[in-house]
């Protein structure tokens, strides 16, 4: 029972508390850029979602091996980036083939969906969070749903500000970072954390 309620609780943690920092990180740009639908968003999210699991997977197994190595800990960033890198590269073809230019997502919005800040961040927090194997590929399961959501909500309200009258100086990137600031806000004033005192 215990080891249930730590795999719901990392699940949790995945999707709630850190989905706070990856939400503001993983737009640096206008997400419409690469994708101008619900269903473009959603899927874009869920190939964000398969490369940062196959690469927790990847980076657990080379923990697991190389743990005790020597040059791990300083090399172990690296490693995680490139487990990166080969998870897009062994689903690149099932993606294209899934996708096939359709649906509004080009390459260029495949490559963006994998190798941005939040899947690696969400590696990083999986293997800095959890020695567990399972915990730690539980986590970013989360992680990626919670990112998921984000986008979807950021490309909602990326759509209601385009039909608002903004003003010039505000419009564009600097409305929509105002908005994920208040969105991240509001998710974590949800979560209950205690002011510093």
């Amino acid at each position: 029972m215990n080891d249930l309620s730590a795999v719901f609780s990392a699940l949790a943690a995945g999707i709630i508390l850190q989905n706070v920092v990856l939400a503001r990180a993983f737009f640096s740009e206008d997400p419409n850029r690469f994708s101008r639908t619900y269903r473009g968003t959603l899927r874009l999210g869920l190939i964000t979602a398969a490369v940062a699991v196959l690469a927790t997977v990847f980076a657990v197994a080379l923990r697991q091996l190389f743990a005790q190595a020597l040059l791990w800990a300083p090399a172990r960033w690296a490693a995680y980036f490139c487990c990166v890198a080969v998870s897009f590269l062994l689903l690149r073809p099932l993606f294209a083939r899934l996708l096939n230019g359709r649906h509004g997502v080009s390459d260029k919005g495949l490559l963006y969906a994998a190798f941005n800040g939040a899947v690696y961040g969400i590696v990083l927090l999986s293997m800095a969070n959890y020695t567990s194997p399972l915990l730690a590929i539980v986590y970013a399961l989360g992680c990626s749903i919670g990112l998921t959501a984000a986008q979807l909500l950021i490309h909602a309200g990326s759509e209601r500000i385009s039909l608002s009258a903004v003003p010039r100086p505000f419009a564009g990137l600097p409305i929509l970072l105002i908005y994920i600031g208040i969105l991240s806000l509001a998710i974590y004033g949800l979560v209950g954390h205690q002011l510093p005192t």
